[in-house]
């Protein structure tokens, strides 16, 4: 019946955004080629129909599986968001004593725009101790990256990443920690006068801030291979093992 059709078209539908968030955020989070989005969006629904057992072609009308880029972006920007502060030791204006007037209020925006220069400073963010670059193979070791993983794909039983961990079978793979890294870059950004202020994760600007961590991992895992002591593909291992 039509409404038989109609519920099975649901359930695809639903099972075909977890299958193209998984997809972008593990293989191509900055896509927004039309084109490009079309073949993830159809790749996914063949997914979700395979895994349901349905034969279903995908209508127009579903294509707005596509829509759900920017939500993946913004999801891991606000886990990002929430956990930069803390993380580093941003200091929130909000918080200074009215008593100490404009002074402290001065003080603490010059403190919170040199912190945000040391961190931007050749992505001392990403290292385990930003003040302590010195520690043996502490690049990309800042826990924020594994904070964010998790929430955003480990969070439970239930989690996306846990129900399909065929998107992680050579470890966390390097385009979601660049991904990941990049969303961390974004909410530094919006440190950068000293105060918070809200930055939009679009744009042809954080894509470049993807690409370059991007080359940077891979330039690092080709290296460190190369020596013999593969520490970008531990990394990748320990990130996952971390997440379950």
């Amino acid at each position: 019946s039509a409404r038989n059709i109609e519920k099975k078209r649901k359930h695809v539908l639903e099972l075909s955004y977890l299958h193209f968030k998984l997809n972008i955020a593990t293989n191509q989070p900055f896509t927004d080629v039309v084109g490009e989005l079309d073949v993830h969006a159809a790749d996914a629904w063949q997914k979700a129909c395979d895994e349901l057992c349905i034969d279903m072609e995908i209508d127009p009308i579903d294509q707005q599986i596509k829509d759900c880029v920017t939500q993946v972006r913004g999801q891991v920007k606000d886990i990002a968001r929430s956990l930069v502060m803390k993380t580093y030791g941003f200091v929130s204006i909000e918080d200074c004593e009215d008593e100490e007037g404009d002074d402290e209020i001065k003080l603490t925006q010059q403190a919170n725009c040199e912190l945000y220069k040391k961190l931007k400073t050749k992505s001392t963010f990403a290292y385990l101790d930003p003040n302590d670059k010195t520690i043996p193979n502490s690049l990309y070791r800042n826990k924020i990256t594994s904070k964010i993983i998790n929430k955003q794909f480990f969070s439970d039983a239930h989690a996306d990443g846990v129900k399909y961990p065929q998107y992680f079978t050579d470890g966390i793979p390097l385009k979601l920690i660049a991904f990941v890294l990049t969303a961390v870059e974004l909410a530094l950004d919006e440190w950068h006068t000293g105060q918070f202020e809200k930055v939009e994760f679009k744009g042809k600007k954080y894509e470049k801030v993807y690409n370059r961590h991007l080359d940077d991992l891979q330039c690092w895992k080709t290296f460190t291979k190369e020596r013999g002591d593969p520490l970008a593909q531990k990394l990748q291992n320990s990130l996952l093992e971390r997440a379950r």
